[in-house]
């Protein structure tokens, strides 16, 4: 069976990348590609956005996937970009766009890739290119990896349409932004698969994000198998508890949004924990601890197929 680790968001963070690839025991080869003996690197995808590095972590990442040294998902922000450099079908902006009231919050959220990558230049093109190559979520042996959320309908709703292996042709792509038109299955299940589900929280106010952002709506720990109450379900971040009570009550919830406790390990980031890392569920690993903040590490977690989930493999790098 295979040894893999599983390499949480990147964000730009090319100099943290290496120490972790090293600390991993992965090596550069005659190419210059790291390589390790027997592992295999999987990446859960947030390659780009946020960091100052984020055209030497596609010359790291793309190299050890092309020559069989790594495997990679798509993340949120791979998607993203994919939507922001492919012009609307009616010739109206772009998938996602760059102008009206939705312009200068896109624009915002993916400054840093294009003053990195300036839009429509050769660089952009290819690594545009790239994204849509990436797999929505992976099978391996007996693990999953996905960006945020294994939800089983929605990964059948993508296998049946074909896009299991990603957006690689533009009438993918088109389908996969067309939220209100003939495809707004597909749509949701992408929004699922790489953005997690969220529940309604407004009632009992509203909370900022980790980019001060206003919300009414958080993030479902979908991986608490059998947890019922709101409490412990909505993931607010811990420095934004106290912006609003929760109550401890039951919550009514379609029990496909729960990862089940028997089901095979699952493996994912998007979910900007902190701290020293920690188990969250039962079969369910988050690699994801925030390696865009200065301070806070990149995260890797060494699975080798068969193996309880355990503490002590996950592997991290701060520099």
């Amino acid at each position: 069976m295979t040894t893999y680790d599983i390499i949480g968001d990147i964000h730009g963070e090319a100099g943290k990348l290496r120490g972790l690839l090293n600390t991993l025991g992965y090596k550069p080869d005659v190419d210059g590609v790291f390589r390790h003996e027997t592992n295999t690197a999987v990446f859960v995808g947030d390659f780009i956005d946020r960091g100052s590095q984020q055209w030497e972590v596609y010359q790291i990442v793309r190299p050890m996937v092309e020559k069989g040294g790594a495997l990679a998902v798509a993340g949120n922000h791979e998607f993203n970009a994919i939507g922001y450099a492919t012009p609307h079908p009616e010739g109206t902006d772009y998938l996602r766009p760059h102008d009206g009231p939705w312009g200068p919050k896109n624009l915002k959220q993916h400054k840093d890739f294009l003053q990195q990558i300036p839009f429509g230049s050769p660089e952009h093109r290819e690594i545009i290119a790239w994204f849509t190559t990436l797999p929505l979520f992976l099978e391996l042996d007996d693990l999953r990896v996905v960006h945020a959320c294994w939800h089983q309908p929605s990964i059948d709703v993508l296998k049946a349409a074909g896009l299991a292996e990603g957006l690689t042709t533009l009438e993918a792509i088109y389908a996969a932004y067309d939220a209100f038109g003939t495809t707004p299955a597909l749509n949701a299940a992408i929004e699922m698969v790489l953005k997690g589900p969220e529940i309604p929280v407004g009632n009992y106010g509203g909370f900022y994000d980790k980019d001060e952002n206003y919300r009414t709506d958080a993030r479902l720990r979908w991986w608490l198998s059998g947890e019922t109450r709101l409490r412990e379900l909505a993931d607010i971040p811990l420095n934004k508890q106290g912006e609003l009570q929760l109550p401890d009550i039951d919550l009514a919830l379609d029990p496909s949004l729960l990862y089940p406790a028997t089901a095979q390990p699952v493996f994912f980031g998007h979910y900007w924990r902190t701290g020293e890392p920690v188990l969250i569920g039962a079969r369910a690993v988050c690699v994801d601890y925030s390696a865009a903040r200065e301070g806070h590490p990149l995260m890797a977690y060494r699975y080798r197929a068969g193996d309880d989930l355990a503490q002590s493999n996950f592997v991290s790098f701060v520099g």
